[in-house]
């Protein structure tokens, strides 16, 4: 049954991805297996790789995978939607291209995360999508998150059964839903935020996805004089500066992640810090360390916030326009 459904998929994805010019071959065949590509019309210009590029991957959060799911339209499964085209309704219609995929618990339990990433035409359009979003539901939204963080421009959260962030941010509108029956109401809040929150981190590192507005501070940062240099940006929006865990390395401080535990530890001189992405809370020198924000993930790496985790390692933090400076303890 499987062989036969991923035939069919594939004999579509052949003809339609070689249509559009798109490359296509088996590793392309292989990993769009499970995935349902629908494209008709116009597009923006993102193939379905770009799309994916805009998600976590399958594999991509502590703990859960890409779980296949039913599609009563043409009775087959998949754990990845995307849809190249297409107008989006309202009563202000859009373009836009998007991107749908569930995650389930490891173990075997059905809920777990979902998200649903779309890409708009213009930054207004992604914004009309967020104003209209709390007139669609049946459930009654707020118009912030559950901590009070800001995310994005603006967010919805539905305070009556929780685990559900919508947020705006240049040209991106996200849905998040954390639905995991295993985790209290106040992990499945967390969690949603934590999850927007890192994807908010990813788009404001593209311009691409900004096209000029919502873009985020990006200073420069020093470290006993030097520059501390990261794969991964460190960037200012939202009142927060946020930094990958390897700037800390370049400050003489050792760092690791283990993505399996899903732990990241640091150490320098005698503080020793543990965080776990996803959650606002630290454990410094063995005392429990609240956190302004989530720990974040993305890449398979945890991006902190920069001043409380620098400052739980016993540095100085000095912030002038466009620099920052980590000054070791002596």
């Amino acid at each position: 049954m499987i062989k036969s459904a991923t035939a069919a998929i594939l004999a579509v994805f052949a003809a339609g991805l070689l249509a559009y010019g798109h490359a296509f071959d088996q590793q392309y065949v292989k990993h769009y297996a499970l995935i349902t590509v629908h494209q008709t019309g116009r597009t923006l210009g993102f193939s379905p790789e770009d799309m994916e590029s805009l998600l976590y991957p399958p594999g991509g959060i502590p703990g859960y995978l890409a779980v296949p799911r039913y599609n009563s339209s043409n009775g087959k499964t998949y754990h990845t939607t995307i849809y190249l085209d297409g107008l989006h309704g309202g009563s202000q219609p859009s373009m836009g291209s998007s991107i749908i995929r569930s995650w389930g618990p490891a173990d075997g339990r059905k809920r777990g995360v979902s998200a649903d990433v779309a890409l708009c035409e213009t930054p207004d359009g992604a914004r009309r999508r967020l104003d209209s979003f709390g007139q669609l539901t049946s459930t009654p939204l707020a118009y912030r998150s559950y901590s009070g963080q800001i995310i994005g421009v603006g967010s919805w959260s539905n305070p009556q059964f929780g685990g559900m962030i919508a947020f705006a941010v240049g040209r991106m509108f996200v849905v998040v839903h954390v639905s995991d029956a295993e985790l209290s109401r106040a992990e499945r809040d967390t969690s949603a935020e934590a999850v927007a929150l890192s994807l908010e981190y990813a788009y404001r590192g593209r311009p691409d996805l900004l096209l000029g507005v919502d873009l985020p501070k990006r200073p420069e940062v020093l470290v006993k004089g030097e520059h501390g240099r990261t794969e991964m940006p460190v960037l200012t929006y939202n009142g927060l500066t946020w930094a990958p865990l390897e700037l800390f390395k370049a400050a003489g401080a050792s760092a690791s992640y283990d993505f399996a535990k899903n732990v990241a530890k640091l150490a320098y001189g005698g503080h020793r810090l543990t965080l776990k992405p996803f959650d606002r809370s630290a454990t410094a020198n063995g005392k429990e360390l609240d956190l302004p924000a989530p720990v974040l993930l993305w890449q398979g790496q945890p991006i902190v916030p920069l001043r409380a985790v620098a400052e739980a390692l016993g540095f100085a933090v000095a912030a002038e326009e466009g620099r920052i400076t980590l000054t070791p303890p002596r």
